[in-house]
């Protein structure tokens, strides 16, 4: 077997070799093709949370309202008595400064309040209606202000809202507007609405958004490609 396969080696360099054309010696000049890049992998851009701050003034107005509607439940007959007791007061004032159809409206809802049965267990439904309504409010802005994260990467931009995912591709995207509301200017946050094609598809909206945080993540990953690129091409 052994002499066999020298055999066969022998063959094939006599055979072979003489085939081979001869090389031109302007031929010895090979040209080097750039191989294409292979595709980048994807980075993370910015990940985080909305800023607590932005949360605060919609927490603050659903928990007043909230603590205002529970008051006028629990103390409706002390409003009622008060009612009752400042109607003249009120009656003469509203003549005085001419608003006499409201004072006539005033007059009735007093009486209304003061001899209809079912006034009572009218109003302690709708105030409690009210305060439950107010308090949904305030749960869902504070599971709202909890429960959320944004992640933005080379490829696509990613929504999280408790165990709820949202993943938009970037491709996807026509262009993105910035809001700065009023407390987003006093506080530092922003709100991003990120648009498909026309006409204006909303694909995602991040509100929150810690402004500072969020451009100097953007900044650095821009510098790092910059970077980066310069030494491949260097």
């Amino acid at each position: 077997m052994r002499q066999r396969l020298e055999r066969l080696e022998h063959l094939t360099h006599d055979v072979l070799l003489p085939a081979q054309p001869a090389l031109h010696p302007s031929a010895a000049r090979v040209v080097m093709a750039r191989e294409p890049e292979a595709p980048q992998h994807e980075q993370t851009l910015w990940q985080g949370r909305p800023a607590f701050v932005a949360s605060l003034p919609g927490l603050v107005w659903a928990g007043a309202w909230t603590g205002l509607w529970s008051l006028a439940f629990w103390h409706y007959q002390a409003i009622v008595a008060h009612v009752v007791q400042w109607q003249p007061l009120v009656r003469q004032g509203l003549r005085q400064i001419g608003a006499v159809k409201l004072a006539w409206w005033y007059s009735q809802g007093a009486a209304w309040l003061t001899t209809q049965a079912l006034a009572d267990t009218a109003m302690q439904g709708i105030l409690l209606a009210l305060t439950l309504g107010s308090g949904v409010i305030f749960v869902s802005r504070c599971r709202r202000a909890g429960r959320t994260s944004y992640c933005l990467t080379t490829h696509r931009l990613s929504t999280q809202q408790g165990r709820r995912w949202a993943d938009v591709d970037l491709s996807q995207l026509d262009r993105v507007t910035i809001r700065r509301p009023f407390w987003g200017r006093v506080l530092g946050y922003v709100h991003l609405r990120f648009l498909g094609p026309a006409p204006g598809r909303r694909l995602a909206q991040w509100w929150g958004v810690p402004q500072r945080a969020f451009f100097t993540a953007l900044l650095q990953a821009t510098l790092h490609q910059t970077r980066a690129a310069a030494h491949r091409n260097a």
